[in-house]
């Protein structure tokens, strides 16, 4: 666990609808390591973001930013603290890069004051830290899924918040975008100290770049700990009810998740029954 401890969940219950979705889930996020959330759908891991971030609030526990509880933070103060980088969001095509990472000054601004020579610099070096620095003046209309995703991290990176949330942030990419942007979370993480939750879908891509894994199954905790701990085929037909073999990764010897399929006899059979 790490030692500086940034985010801290507490016993949390939420329910729709008199439904419940989280119960009783605490866990901790320190500075300099991702955290990854992983478990089926409709397990609570985007719910449980909504709840960190302040658009949702509990039924029951608490939840504390830097030791200070969530509901003591104004919604300015929340921004100065954590980022969201939502799932799919809805952008103004015809805004320029430049412009919405600019946006991501807002929380550091007072009530109509224009952004200065401050927020331009910390908007460039965000937009370089994501490596789209030369993207600055296009529309974001024109770019790739990728690029638009390294721009709202940047836009995210803009507010220099401690905490950076994450919904599945490489969902609709292909392979090699996917570990481009977990390339660069991990770097945030782990080289400017962010503490940074991640849901995720992908068990490889979630063993290979989080410290640690929290698997939520019916809104509860399911398995929390390092990667060869959490990622083993018991666990995953516990949380999934998926059979998988879980294999040492030739490189590194983290748990490489396999779907166990047919044979080609057995597909042949089911394809054509005698």
């Amino acid at each position: 666990m790490a030692k500086n401890v940034l985010l801290r969940v507490e016993n949390i219950c939420f329910a729709y609808n008199g439904r419940p979705t989280l119960v009783g889930v605490s866990l901790q996020a320190g500075s300099g390591e991702v955290v990854g959330l992983i478990g089926p759908n409709g397990s609570g891991k985007s719910t449980l973001l909504r709840l960190i971030s302040g658009i949702l609030r509990p039924h029951s526990g608490r939840i504390f930013l830097n030791g200070v509880p969530l509901e003591q933070l104004s919604r300015g103060e929340l921004a100065r603290h954590l980022a969201v980088v939502p799932q799919s969001p809805h952008l103004p095509e015809a805004f320029t890069a430049w412009e919405l990472v600019l946006l991501g000054r807002t929380p550091h601004l007072r009530l109509l004051q224009a952004e200065g020579p401050r927020d331009a610099a910390v908007a460039r070096e965000a937009l370089e830290t994501c490596g789209v620095w030369e993207l600055a003046g296009h529309r974001l209309g024109e770019l790739s899924g990728g690029e638009v995703q390294r721009i709202v991290i940047a836009r995210a990176l803009a507010q220099q918040p401690a905490l950076l949330l994450l919904d599945e942030p490489t969902s609709h990419l292909d392979l090699n975008q996917q570990t481009a942007i977990m390339d660069l979370v991990a770097a945030l993480a782990h080289e400017r100290r962010l503490a940074v939750l991640a849901v995720s879908h992908d068990l490889n891509l979630a063993a290979q770049y989080c410290d640690r894994l929290i698997i939520l199954k019916e809104g509860q905790v399911l398995f929390e700990g390092p990667p060869a701990e959490v990622i083993t085929a018991a666990n995953v037909a516990a949380a999934y009810g998926a059979e998988v073999c879980v294999v040492p990764h030739p490189r590194n010897s983290l748990p490489v998740t396999l779907v166990t399929g047919r044979t080609q006899t057995e597909r042949r059979r089911l394809s054509w029954p005698t």
